[in-house]
């Protein structure tokens, strides 16, 4: 007897429901109906069938989801800057994000709203004053009637933000997600490290342990944090590598520190490296360092003045040293 299981989003712990529902089939070609639907604690229903095989969708056609759905299905099709921006403002002022959280679309259409405002944003504080308000508009949609989907919406923005290198819009979002205004509760792991690098800035930098102090203080300090075989961590290092004599003369002092957990692929990776600071503890994020200056994602680049204060963090060293200049 062969078997389908069917995927039910955003019905975790629901026993017995009633609900019309088209049920997406083996490769996408049939479609079946069903009334009185089973569901186990973790969302899952098995119905047999006679000759096919596969994992199935069951999608509840309500006239909310099929919005949703309409609108999602013309994102990559847009084409004048009117039908831009509409799109734009349906996302923060009309979307039903409780909706949206119970199909397959979340991810999906969470990175098209990001990528929105990445086109037209030739600067990350250009990107921040154009979308943070628009996700804080979002929140206090969704806050006091759907926090759960609030948090998983603000956890899945800080990811995107880490991947993209987008810091300052992490810390603005996070700051205003677990502000006094919401009962969102205790900041996730992630958005309590971003809360912590927000407290760092203008106040001394943590020890960095297992790092000696110089006999002569440096005009700065760059501390960057990276991952052997991160793609963005890649980027930096050959940065920092090319630029290293520049860096020199203008004074910095470079300690990289690593979230490896292997010693070879550390002792492979950093063996090129032209600075001797070169540490890892082999703890990951886990480890002291990482802990003590909130990093949850790489690459991360602390920038220290002489008198060891933390005067920004960044994901590029072209940031860096443009601000210097």
């Amino acid at each position: 007897m062969k078997s389908f299981i069917i995927c039910v989003f955003g019905l975790m712990g629901v026993s017995v429901f009633s609900q019309t529902y088209q049920v997406i089939g083996f490769a996408g070609k049939d479609t079946l109906r069903m009334g009185e639907v089973t569901a186990d604690q973790a969302g899952n229903v098995v119905i047999d069938t006679k000759n096919q095989v596969g994992i199935i969708h069951l999608i509840p056609q309500l006239q909310a989801y099929q919005e949703v759905e309409a609108h999602f299905n013309v994102l990559d099709r847009i084409d004048s800057q009117a039908k831009f921006e509409a799109a734009k403002n349906y996302v923060s002022d009309s979307l039903d994000f409780n909706v949206l959280y119970h199909t397959p679309l979340w991810k999906r259409y969470l990175e098209y709203w990001v990528g929105f405002y990445l086109q037209t944003s030739q600067t990350p504080e250009a990107f921040s004053k154009a979308f943070v308000p628009k996700v804080k508009k979002v929140i206090q949609r969704t806050a006091f009637d759907y926090p759960e989907v609030t948090v998983y919406l603000v956890n899945n923005l800080l990811e995107f933000f880490s991947q993209y290198g987008l810091d300052q819009t992490a810390i603005e979002v996070a700051e205003y997600a677990y502000g006094s205004d919401f009962s969102l509760g205790e900041p996730t792991k992630m958005a309590a490290r971003i809360l912590k690098i927000a407290h760092l800035i203008d106040h001394p930098a943590p020890t960095v342990v297992g790092l000696e102090p110089p006999a002569t203080p440096p005009s700065f300090t760059l501390l960057f944090f990276y991952e052997s075989g991160c793609s963005n961590c890649e980027e930096q290092i050959a940065a920092f590598k090319k630029r290293y004599s520049e860096l020199q003369a203008k004074g910095y002092r470079v300690a990289s520190l690593s979230a490896d957990v292997n010693k070879e692929v550390f002792a492979y990776h950093s063996k090129d490296f032209p600075w001797k600071d070169k540490l890892c503890d082999f703890q990951g994020f886990d480890g002291e360092n990482f802990k003590n200056y909130g990093v949850s994602f790489t690459p991360c680049i602390f920038l220290l003045d002489k008198d060891g204060i933390v005067k920004g963090f960044y994901a590029q060293l072209s940031d860096i040293l443009r601000q210097q200049n």
